[in-house]
């Protein structure tokens, strides 16, 4: 692996983490076309490891909470959450692993963009999608936003403002029927071309989350289990002296990192704004194009 293809997969990696567009197929696609083979495995884990770093830095504050105050409500939603991942990870590791061969990717991602046109709808479910029910304006006219509480707040008996409200769970944050939810549709996203955070917030607002409440939870949720896949790669691997190098390796994990922080606050405005549409077209695009070359062209 060259510098300069460590380079564009580390941007790859980082930029299609968190977008709805799935980052596993992307890398997939983008390793089969320009031919890369050598150490493809331990290069995913490091730049995976840089888009980890991205969460760390976006939400530093909401996981300094957590270190915090580990035994609380949200730490046993982040947990609910997990679960599912890790049953289908053990259950049917094999197959996971031969899916990114690439044979199904083109179906993952049609199966993504199909999922985001059906969330693009949510938006007309009203405003309380936005988390929080607000007033319309009184003119008629203009819109009225409301900024997205913190995940510390979100499940501690809190209102927005920080006041009790008795421990119910407030309407539009993530609870306990949300995160199940979230943690099966993030399980579904093991598979190339299928979006882990778009599987996810999909599965949030079906279950009655709010778009910025579900964005959040769903990046936190991508803490544990990038952290894990990371660490069950690596002890598969054993040696990692792979053919890879310290340079390719570097690279890939400083530019996967510097792209998942601009993509996570791109992310977190498209959600709140609830754009999800041209995300859907391009995979429609791009999964038609993959099949084709998989069934007739034969491209590469």
């Amino acid at each position: 692996m060259t510098a300069w293809e460590a380079i564009f997969l580390g941007l790859l990696q980082g930029l299609t983490e968190f977008l709805p567009v799935s980052s596993s197929g992307h890398l997939v696609l983008a390793q089969r076309i320009l031919g890369v083979k050598g150490g493809v495995v331990l290069f995913d884990v490091v730049a995976h490891l840089g888009t980890l770093l991205a969460v760390c830095v976006c939400f530093r504050k909401d996981l300094w909470t957590l270190a915090k105050k580990p035994v609380c409500k949200e730490t046993g939603l982040l947990i609910l959450a997990t679960v599912p991942a890790v049953i289908v990870a053990l259950a049917f590791g094999d197959f996971i692993e031969k899916s990114f061969g690439g044979g199904y990717l083109g179906w993952g991602f049609l199966i993504t963009a199909l999922m985001l046109l059906s969330v693009a709808k949510t938006k007309r479910r009203g405003r309380v999608m936005n988390g929080l029910q607000t007033p319309a304006p009184a003119n008629g006219r203009g819109k009225v936003h409301a900024p997205a509480p913190s995940i510390g707040t979100l499940q501690e008996g809190k209102n927005e403002t920080g006041q009790a409200n008795k421990g119910k769970t407030k309407k539009g944050f993530v609870g306990y029927k949300a995160a199940l939810f979230m943690g099966i549709a993030q399980a579904l996203a093991v598979l190339p071309g299928i979006s882990r955070s778009g599987a996810t917030v999909s599965g949030g607002l079906f279950a009655g989350a709010g778009r910025p409440q579900a964005a959040r939870f769903s990046f936190l949720m991508s803490f544990p289990v990038i952290l894990g896949a990371a660490a069950r790669e690596l002890f598969k691997l054993g040696d990692v002296t792979q053919s890879v190098g310290a340079l390719p390796l570097a690279l890939g994990f400083a530019f996967a990192a510097a792209a998942g922080v601009v993509s996570v606050k791109f992310m977190m405005n498209t959600i709140r704004k609830g754009r999800f549409w041209p995300f859907s077209i391009y995979l429609f695009i791009l999964g038609a194009f993959v099949l084709l070359n998989q069934y007739v062209l034969n491209l590469f």
